[in-house]
């Protein structure tokens, strides 16, 4: 299974918009399908297509009239057709995984853009619109999802240049599912790196109301503060990608986000509007 996120937030509206561009072998059900998650309707458009529409060439994957690359992205449907064109991009300076994606894992996720600037055009029901926003990309391969798992990502923070991506879960390896995790909080040019590869010490409290990650490596120490709102029901894989797990996630949870070190705050900022999945068992 593999699948391409593009997380989009329209500047006019503040709405996020996710979309996914995807593929499944599963024997009984092998089919390329797109995702259409909208925050603001609280909906979720799943749909399916041959498995041979789905490729990836020229640097770009393409999916029926759809595509999406490092540069540009089009999603069209009958009704509905957003062409946007990226700039002031922000990758990764190096991958979110770093020598474990070389390893014979079952799930693998990597962060392709942190952010860029997105402008272009909406067609919605015959009317045509200039828009503009900002983007985030992430891809997620593998033979298996974890058993359980998390995710948070925003770019929408009370303080300006603030980004930030985590991921993790039970992460299925042969017969085996350790836990492992990754965590990228950008300041301007400043990257602080937080995983299971620099041993970093991770753990998370579900409150009820809220979840608390608390993420230590030296000096730093990182802490988050999420809350649940309006999550969507998608649809997600379980075991050897059926499709057939459904999966809450919200785009517009609530983070605090404090980085200290030794003490001394280095980041305090707040978001309204990430993307959060909190996951167990499946």
């Amino acid at each position: 299974r593999c699948q391409v996120c593009c997380l989009y937030q329209l500047d006019d509206m503040k709405k996020n918009k996710a979309f996914i561009l995807a593929f499944s072998t599963q024997q009984d059900n092998p089919h390329a399908f797109t995702q259409h998650l909208d925050s603001l309707a609280k909906t979720n458009d799943y749909t399916t297509h041959p498995l041979d529409a789905f490729a990836f060439k020229d640097d770009t994957v393409h999916l029926e009239n759809h595509r999406l690359s490092e540069q540009a992205f089009l999603f069209k449907t009958q009704k509905h057709t957003l062409n946007l064109t990226f700039s002031n991009i922000q990758k990764p300076h190096k991958s979110a995984m770093s020598f474990l994606r070389f390893l014979p894992l079952e799930c693998y996720q990597e962060v392709i853009l942190m952010e860029a600037k997105a402008t272009g055009e909406r067609v919605l029901d015959g009317k045509t619109t200039n828009v503009s926003g900002t983007i985030y990309i992430e891809k997620t391969y593998g033979r298996k999802f974890p058993k359980q798992w998390f995710w948070l990502q925003t770019h929408h923070f009370d303080v300006p240049d603030v980004r930030l991506s985590l991921a993790g879960g039970s992460v299925p390896t042969l017969k085996y599912h350790p836990f492992g995790f990754f965590c990228l909080v950008e300041k301007g040019e400043q990257t602080y790196r937080f995983a299971t590869y620099n041993r970093s010490k991770f753990n998370a409290v579900d409150l009820g109301d809220k979840v608390v990650f608390t993420i230590r490596k030296g000096p730093y120490h990182l802490r988050l503060e999420v809350s649940d709102h309006d999550p969507t029901a998608l649809v997600g894989p379980s075991d050897y990608g059926a499709m057939t797990l459904t999966v809450y996630e919200s785009l517009q949870s609530h983070v605090k986000l404090t980085l200290t070190e030794n003490d001394q705050t280095l980041i305090q900022a707040t978001s309204t509007t990430a993307g959060f999945e909190w996951m167990g068992q499946n």
